[in-house]
């Protein structure tokens, strides 16, 4: 946050989004790195399965690397997830691989979204929009534009996609 001359606060968008990227990217890294290490120090905790008789798996007892363990859960068949840690688990685990397709789609339709939104017509609605961050969102396309309608051909893309993902899943 900046103080203009004429005694009025300005929010430079740029700049928010830089140290919420610092702060919240750092942290997330952080947090993996103690996960990866308290993980292996202490396998009691977060590994049941590996030394707790009468349920020890072949799947817990491999412990992976480091940090080898985030590839390992995505070579991991969901038969031998669902046989040796639940249906629970099974379950989780495609959630979150949809959650993944999920997002990756939003990237994806952010792509053809930002050089729309970048390159609208100038207009009064949008002379306020200065900073190079919020021209690449829908506020620099002014209302009534015809541009605003790949941003109801992107929610279609993300919605379809949605559906299409559930579908998938019921089939599993």
């Amino acid at each position: 946050i900046t103080m203009a001359d004429d005694s009025r606060t300005e929010l430079d968008e740029s700049q928010i989004l830089r140290d919420a990227v610092v702060v919240y990217g750092g942290l997330m890294l952080l947090i993996v790195f103690v996960f990866s290490f308290v993980r292996r120090r202490y396998p009691k905790i977060y590994n049941i399965r590996s030394y707790v008789e009468g349920i020890e798996t072949d799947l817990a007892k491999d412990q992976f690397g480091l940090f080898s363990w985030v590839w390992g859960v995505y070579t991991i068949v969901d038969d031998q997830l669902m046989e040796e840690c639940g249906l629970d688990a099974a379950c989780f685990v495609r959630l979150i691989q949809m959650g993944w397709r999920l997002s990756l789609v939003g990237i994806f339709t952010s792509l053809f979204l930002l050089p729309v939104y970048i390159t609208a017509e100038e207009s009064s609605e949008t002379a306020s929009v200065t900073d190079r961050v919020v021209k690449t969102t829908i506020s620099h396309v002014p209302s009534g534009s015809s541009r605003l309608f790949a941003t109801i051909i992107g929610a279609y893309i993300l919605f379809g996609s949605c559906m299409y993902l559930i579908l998938q899943e019921f089939e599993w």
